[in-house]
């Protein structure tokens, strides 16, 4: 737990921009091609899709568009999908040591994309995710120091896919003060198996209702075809207010 934030670098994409992604964008199924803008202004095109694999993977590329960069967002646990299933399947196996065929899927992903690009003169910058997709991108990231992932509120990660004599400095988790999930991580002493940096973020609020947004850090309502930010009672943020509390 680091309670001294991370420099704010504005030639890059910023960790406030990559937890939106992860916690509000990655649950909304772009197709390839598609436009989308995050609240800070930043602008992105969706380069590919990897919905619906049997293992219960679910991911998109996109690039931003200010800078150039590639960005895999993971997304985390969606048991309506599917292959939901699947996703509450990982769930429980990343208690154990063995590293599960979603994480497998989720490093032969990254591994594909990176080819793609390279090909082309490019690479990919960044991986995101929020809750299962935080561990999706961790799992990668443990594998390839020469990537960064950022995370909101992440699962843990097996206890065999990391080493405790690793650093992992190029990864940063964004912990929210009532996520249930990492109060639960902490509370068994597992905050071990959260590989990198961890900051404590102060957002959300203390409430039965509001678990799932204190979770994700961001409130949408089904039906909404455009993005609209809500805090937990879903009334409407402005559009700069920073529901994440992510700098």
């Amino acid at each position: 737990m680091n309670d001294t934030l991370p420099m704010l670098n504005t030639n890059t994409t910023t960790d406030q921009v990559l937890v939106e992604l992860a916690g509000l964008h990655a649950y909304i199924k772009y197709e390839k091609g598609d436009k989308l803008n995050t609240s800070s202004g930043t602008k992105f095109e969706v380069y590919d899709t990897h919905y619906e694999h049997p293992t219960g993977l679910d991911a998109m590329t996109v690039q931003n568009l200010n800078t150039g960069e590639y960005i895999i967002v993971y997304q985390g646990t969606q048991v309506h999908a599917k292959y939901g299933i699947a996703d509450l399947g990982t769930n429980m196996q990343l208690l154990a040591e063995q590293t599960p065929q979603q994480l497998e899927a989720a490093n032969q992903y990254y591994l594909d994309m990176q080819q793609e690009l390279v090909n082309s003169g490019n690479q990919i910058a960044y991986l995101a995710g929020n809750s299962l997709g935080g561990a999706l991108a961790n799992s990668v990231a443990v594998r390839h120091s020469d990537v960064k992932s950022v995370t909101l509120n992440p699962a843990l990660l097996p206890s065999g896919l990391i080493s405790s004599e690793a650093d992992y400095s190029n990864i940063t988790n964004y912990i929210s003060e009532y996520d249930v999930l990492n109060i639960g991580i902490r509370s068994g002493q597992l905050a071990g198996r959260v590989p990198g940096n961890q900051y404590d973020i102060y957002n959300g609020v203390p409430a039965f209702g509001a678990i799932g947004p204190n979770h994700t850090g961001y409130h949408r309502r089904r039906g909404e075809k455009s993005i609209v930010l809500r805090d937990w009672q879903g009334r409407r943020a402005g559009p700069r207010e920073n529901l994440s509390g992510c700098p």
